[in-house]
């Protein structure tokens, strides 16, 4: 039986989103600096759009203007002026420092499924992995060092060859290459018998003998070679040679005399944007252009938007950011094994914004502190589940180091006794967790910390 065509409507609900309404949501995720480019950005392409930049207190246009609009912008000028230079003794905190090679070789060893023992040998291989990213000393002499057996070395390493950046931990310019392209899809066969086979010789220029031995062309010898130049040689400058960021906060934190701690838009560093009122001018008069009159009112109603759509960001990140406060106070006044476990889901069901609005707000924004600069983002903090409570991570660090500080150094708690402890405070975790935590913390296990009779 051949179907035939058939007709039919149906009703499908759809959510369509409009330009503007995607552009909101990239203001939305914007940092500040990102904000300010767009802000500058704005002002070349619309007329209608001016900017005074606080810093300099330089107005970008030279006319004066009666209304400046503020009803559609949150963010009015500080008129505490005072407090610029006091947020500009803090220039050396808003440089965040990105990890050297050997704390990101650190921090992935720590994710592998590992003892004690591998652990202890990891980290002295990658203490003695230079800043280009190769092994500076031999196997030899660090199992020597450690009273270990090289084969539990030579695994160790091979597990930290695994590790980012690509060629990390050779001993030599032959093996990070290697390490290199046997991690690369689609390597060429030849390319890696060479470097295997033919290493010396490729960098003594004996191309003939290569040639003539691998019975290849002098033009796959020169593919080969171009695809050895595509490689690092110095993998470890991947991380090493990042340079410092520097943050601009988007809020600012003050403690009251009650012992409250409000939150507020950081507007020193955001121009004051404003419509310019000669163009509203040429807008009413009657000898106007009526084609001069549409333009105007397109990039009035874009201006306005623009306000009002920063007006938006700005109460959104402000809203969020005063829950968030408000919701790990104890962080500031204990430290931080008091944070909270606190995560996206909560913000996004106590506030009734979307989960993905909540992650945009607080990714990238930063807020000053009288105890520093924090990403929103570092508030947040998964739970470790307890018989009858939530606690967070941090917290549970703060225990196991409480815990250690307390011990009998004669006769230290192992992590199996840390567990018994915790689990009478009604925290039940499995040792292999506290045995990660207290890693993380740099303590050493029990029989380490063991002082003699």
């Amino acid at each position: 039986m051949v179907a035939e065509p058939n007709l039919r409507q149906e009703i499908i609900q759809k959510l369509k989103l409009s330009p503007q309404m995607f552009k909101a949501i990239h203001i939305l995720e914007l940092t500040l600096p990102e904000l300010r480019e767009l802000l500058e950005q704005e002002f070349e392409e619309n007329p209608l759009i001016e900017v005074e930049d606080k810093i300099n207190n330089e107005p970008a246009v030279q006319e004066e203007t009666e209304d400046d609009w503020s009803e559609y912008f949150a963010g009015e000028r500080d008129p505490n002026v005072k407090e610029l230079e006091k947020r500009r003794a803090y220039q050396e905190s808003l440089i965040t420092k990105p990890p050297t090679l050997q704390e990101e070789l650190l921090h992935q060893l720590r994710l592998n499924d590992i003892s004690e023992e591998e652990y202890q040998i990891g980290e002295t291989i990658i203490g003695n992995i230079d800043d280009d990213g190769y092994l500076t000393v031999p196997l030899e002499e660090i199992a020597r060092d450690l009273h270990k057996e090289i084969g539990k070395v030579e695994k160790i390493l091979s597990l930290i060859q695994t590790f980012y950046p690509p060629g990390v931990g050779a001993r030599d310019l032959r093996e990070c290459l290697l390490l290199q392209l046997k991690r690369r899809n689609g390597t060429d066969p030849l390319t890696l018998k060479v470097v295997e086979n033919y290493f010396l010789d490729l960098e003594n220029k004996r191309y003939e003998k290569i040639i003539k031995e691998l019975n290849i062309t002098p033009e796959e010898l020169k593919a080969v070679n171009q695809h050895l130049a595509k490689l690092d040689p110095k993998p470890g400058r991947a991380v090493s040679s990042e340079r410092p960021v520097y943050v601009l906060p988007d809020l600012i934190l003050e403690e009251t005399e009650e012992g409250n701690y409000t939150v507020r838009i950081n507007n020193e560093y955001l121009p004051t944007i404003r419509i310019n009122q000669y163009y509203l001018k040429l807008l009413k008069d009657a000898h106007t252009p009526e084609d001069a009159k549409r333009y105007i009112q397109e990039k009035l109603s874009a201006g306005e938007w623009l306000i009002k759509a920063i007006r938006q960001r700005q109460e959104t990140i402000l809203k969020i950011a005063q829950y968030i406060i408000d919701f790990q106070k104890e962080f500031f006044v204990h430290g931080k094994g008091h944070l909270k476990p606190l995560t996206l889901a909560h913000i996004s069901e106590k506030m009734g914004l979307d989960e993905s609005t909540v992650s945009r707000t607080v990714n990238g924004k930063y807020i000053e502190t009288p105890i520093g600069i924090f990403e929103l983002k570092d508030f947040f903090t998964k739970a470790v589940k307890g018989e009858d409570k939530g606690v967070s991570i941090d917290f549970l660090k703060l225990k196991i180091s409480e815990l250690i500080k307390s011990e009998d150094p004669k006769h230290p708690f192992s992590d199996q006794e840390i567990v018994d402890k915790l689990k009478e405070e009604g925290i039940n975790i499995a040792r292999r967790t506290v045995t990660k935590y207290r890693e993380e913390l740099n303590i050493l296990p029990s029989h380490l910390r063991k002082q003699k009779l």
